[in-house]
């Protein structure tokens, strides 16, 4: 009988893949939907995560942790911590109450920081230290993990990855953004566009699952990505799969500076969040986000099967631009 795994944010961007590609395997797969959401695969739960009793869930071997809000959304530091955190917490100890046997969280590099470096890349051992509430409520649902592996008879497995892109992605993210910025000629580039750009094609993370899925024991954190890139080698790319459209504008790095602090300024009267936080200009302007995933590719076997300009082109195709 195939393993039955239940996927959160089933409906999603990343949720949505995962679960396409686990059927594909021969895994029984059950979405996992909030009310009012559709899918195309047979069999969806619908519940809130953020809302225990509702979380009627059937019994299955592994779950996998796709649903969260991300750091675009413009949400406030109560509503990240309860999805992010609180809703990781629920659906743990409903998933030890179901017997499940494994359970995969999707997390993210901004629980550890832009704290790479140019020879010293982030790994699983840099210690934390997140910028924003999106990430520090990515690393409190880890810990909180963390805190209950021993004795609770599941294999967990954390993987972070960097910047997920591809077709379907929001229209607010971090990479959709970056693209726009390409195409649009508006690319901020801070002198000769040497530092870090870690984008992430969305096929190699799940791809990375299905590893973690099968090679995950006990408790692992794992870095996901590729590359590394660099800032300009991405924007070639970008230019190129679009037949020479778009372009970069070279901005000293204190008048980016400005422009950070003036929109910081002005978050509180804008509706969504601001064009550059802080979190992206230290993207822009430092190896902050340089990673290394030389675990994952050991011992889970991971490695990006899609290149940077396969996935670009892919990305490009699927909007037309």
């Amino acid at each position: 009988m195939a393993e039955k795994v239940l996927v959160t944010g089933a409906s999603g961007f990343l949720g949505r893949r995962t679960a396409r590609a686990l059927v594909r395997k021969g895994y029984d797969v059950v979405p996992l939907l909030l009310p009012g959401e559709s899918s195309d695969l047979p069999g969806p739960v619908y519940a809130d995560i953020t809302d225990p009793s509702t979380l009627d869930l059937p019994e299955c071997g592994c779950i996998v942790h796709c649903a969260g809000l991300l750091e675009s959304g413009g949400h406030s530091r109560e509503r990240m911590m309860k999805v992010n955190y609180q809703g990781t917490v629920n659906l743990f100890e409903k998933a030890r109450s179901i017997g499940a046997r494994k359970f995969v969280l999707i997390s993210s590099i901004s629980a550890v920081g832009p704290l790479g470096k140019k020879g010293s890349p982030i790994t699983e051992m840099t210690a934390p230290a997140p910028l924003d509430d999106y990430g520090r409520s990515k690393l409190m649902a880890e810990r909180f993990l963390a805190s209950k592996a021993s004795g609770s008879g599941m294999d967990i497995t954390v993987l972070r990855p960097t910047v997920i892109y591809g077709p379907g992605m929001g229209e607010r993210t971090s990479a959709m953004g970056t693209f726009k910025a390409v195409l649009s000629g508006k690319m901020p580039l801070v002198g000769g566009g040497t530092t870090c750009l870690n984008m992430l094609y969305v096929d190699n993370l799940v791809n990375a699952i299905l590893h973690a899925i099968e090679k995950g024991s006990g408790f692992s954190i794992y870095n996901i990505s590729e590359g590394p890139y660099s800032q300009r080698t991405v924007i070639e790319a970008i230019i190129r799969n679009s037949r020479g459209r778009g372009d970069a504008i070279r901005i000293p790095r204190p008048v980016l500076f400005a422009i950070a602090v003036m929109m910081g300024l002005a978050r509180p009267f804008l509706k969504g969040p601001p064009q550059l936080t802080w979190t992206r200009y230290r993207a822009l302007t430092t190896d902050g986000w340089l990673t290394d995933f030389s675990k994952a590719r050991k011992v889970l076997g991971y490695a990006p099967a899609v290149s940077l300009d396969e996935g670009v082109r892919r990305t490009i195709d699927h909007y037309g631009w």
